[in-house]
């Protein structure tokens, strides 16, 4: 009879292993890198919060069988979105080296302002480390042999805006169209400057295109609406809430 006790404590005994094993909480990490200098959409400065909710709410919900840890990646010195980019991959690499955990299931969750995506998707392939991005995307990620990790939140890749300004002219039958784009802080906007012009006049459609530099106190807003008025009715503007109201008024 001590024999069946002791067998019996033994077998309920690795069940007991087992079930503690099976319970063990998985770690994730993750990385978010960002720029900080500029409020806006694309940066840590504005995403972060909202990372660091994520975070507090999968720890609340999935507790005690995850636990979820957030590192940002981030460094004031930097002025700009441009120059921060070309030293993200660096630093990143820098924190999987030395402050990754191989047991641990790393993550990169990052906006658009922090990064070349197709280098960075490269480190992540590497590192076999899934890669998410906000509000960047682009059409390699169609191929899963050179992309396997990366998936996106943004439903349309940069490369499309100016297919997609094109469809808005066809569909409303316009034939010229008026661009105006603030150049400053913010290179979200030149970005998608470059891709509708180059389109524009690919198409060989009517447009003119002007280009003024952000917080220019001789820009005079009337004039340059006559200027519009002068050269077409439908106008694209790319710029801050703040600088279209000025234009509005």
């Amino acid at each position: 009879m001590a024999d069946h006790f002791f067998l019996g404590w033994l077998m309920c005994s690795f069940a007991l292993c087992d079930l503690n094993l099976a319970r063990a909480a998985l770690n994730v990490q993750i990385l978010a890198p960002g720029f900080v200098n500029t409020p806006m959409p694309s940066t840590i400065t504005l995403c972060g919060p909202a990372f660091a909710t994520g975070v507090d709410y999968l720890n609340r919900i999935y507790a005690p069988d995850m636990n979820v840890t957030l590192a940002y990646v981030y460094d004031s010195n930097f002025g700009n979105c441009a120059s921060f980019t070309d030293e993200t991959v660096n630093m990143v690499s820098r924190w999987l080296y030395e402050k990754r955990d191989p047991k641990s299931l790393t993550v990169i969750i990052t906006p658009s302002c922090a990064m070349d995506p197709i280098v960075m998707m490269q480190v992540a392939t590497q590192w076999n480390i899934l890669l998410i991005t906000s509000t960047q995307s682009d059409l390699m990620m169609r191929n899963k042999v050179l992309a396997p990790t990366w998936i996106t939140t943004n439903v349309y890749p940069a490369q499309h805006y100016g297919t997609a300004m094109l469809s808005l002219m066809q569909t409303h039958k316009w034939t010229s169209i008026f661009v105006a784009e603030e150049d400053g802080p913010l290179a979200f906007y030149n970005s998608v400057g470059s891709i509708v012009k180059r389109d524009l006049q690919a198409n060989n459609i009517q447009h003119v295109y002007f280009k003024y530099k952000a917080g220019d106190s001789a820009l005079d807003f009337g004039q340059f609406l006559r200027e519009f008025h002068r050269k077409s009715r439908v106008m694209i503007f790319l710029g801050p809430a703040e600088s279209l109201r000025i234009l509005l008024v």
